[in-house]
């Protein structure tokens, strides 16, 4: 038997979802450096905590987790490995 997805329960312990009503945008640090900003929203029991916050990500980290996720949409949900969150998470 093909092991199952692990189940989502939003609406329990901590959560971050990207912001959708923010865009991503692309900064030119003072070290002159770019790095990618991801707006991010923090949730604690399906209520948002703390405000927006967000990932910073240099241009590198940016363009691997592009092709990181490029990939898992590929592969189609069959194929993805499962992972099972430990317990208490």
């Amino acid at each position: 038997m093909p092991p199952q997805t692990p189940t989502f329960h939003p609406a329990s312990g901590w959560r971050i979802d990207r912001a959708v009503t923010r865009r991503i945008r692309k900064f030119r640090c003072a070290d002159g450096h770019d790095r990618m900003h991801l707006p991010m929203t923090v949730y604690l029991r399906g209520r948002v905590v703390g405000g927006d916050t967000g990932l910073w990500l240099s241009v590198p980290e940016a363009r691997s987790l592009a092709a990181e996720l490029a990939r898992a949409l590929a592969l189609g949900a069959e194929e993805m490995p499962v992972r099972r969150p430990r317990a208490g998470r």
